[in-house]
């Protein structure tokens, strides 16, 4: 891939530091080969990975980890190699996505609260991962599917104090955001009519950045995030830029 706005806009999205090569794979499959069925030539998956400055060895070992892991499969189509997801990475893929593309409301949240000295009781929720310790013996998060644990008092949330907010969202991520909502500011102005692998490595990039911010994130209501985040809009930012680069066919970015 040339063109020095392309250039400069992968090296942008990149400046928070050189990415996981395992985790841009498996952002690439989830973004442009999530569905059942849908294959990746081995020679596609190397222009967008190149496209995105990832060398050719460090492509080889990431995709051996997730073969390993039974993430992606492989057959061999006479001299090429095609990959795609396993079950297990299309369920967790499709999983994750409502977070990433924001097409999903986040449940109603309660508050948790256990006795003095009994905040261990609170574990069970913490464990699952879409609660958060507001402070001692105090756990925010939406109702669990099975029963509450013994001996937790559940509450309706009024107005959210900024303290419980910032542990919901902390500065560090509004920080990330406020970098990228940047970044994507700065490739917006720069591309112009980019073609189909442009388009694969630049949504592969933006989708992987904002991944990594907003899987972080616990899914909460908005009146549990912090006005410095709501201000951001980095959510409906990274849906308009992606809006503006349309999911290339698999084939297209192979001829071009």
């Amino acid at each position: 891939m040339s063109g020095a706005p392309i250039a400069r806009a992968v090296a942008a999205l990149t400046g928070d530091g050189p990415p996981r090569v395992w985790s841009l794979i498996v952002t690439f499959f989830g973004d442009l080969a999530q569905g059942p069925g849908a294959e990746v030539p081995g020679p596609v998956l190397s222009r967008v990975m190149g496209a995105a400055d990832i060398r050719p060895e460090a492509m080889r070992v990431a995709l051996h980890r997730l073969k390993r892991d039974g993430w992606i499969d492989s057959a061999k189509r006479g001299r090429t190699v095609d990959y795609s997801l396993t079950a297990r990475g299309r369920a967790e893929s499709a999983a994750a996505s409502p977070r990433i593309y924001g097409r999903a409301e986040p449940a109603p949240w309660r508050l948790f609260n256990a006795a003095q000295g009994e905040a261990a009781a609170l574990d069970p929720l913490l464990a699952g991962g879409s609660h958060v310790a507001l402070a001692p013996g105090l756990v925010a998060g939406p109702m669990p599917g099975g029963a509450v644990p013994e001996g937790i008092f559940v509450s309706q949330p009024g107005a959210v104090p900024g303290w419980a907010q910032r542990a919901v969202c902390p500065e560090a991520l509004v920080a990330a955001a406020a970098a990228l909502v940047q970044t994507l500011e700065e490739v917006a102005r720069d591309v112009e009519a980019p073609g189909p692998l442009e388009r694969a490595v630049l949504r592969v990039l933006i989708v992987h950045r904002w991944r990594r911010i907003v899987l972080r994130l616990p899914d909460a209501p908005e009146a549990f995030l912090p006005e410095d985040w709501r201000a951001l809009g980095c959510a409906a930012r990274v849906a308009e830029v992606l809006d503006a680069l349309p999911r290339p066919e698999i084939a297209e970015i192979g001829g071009g």
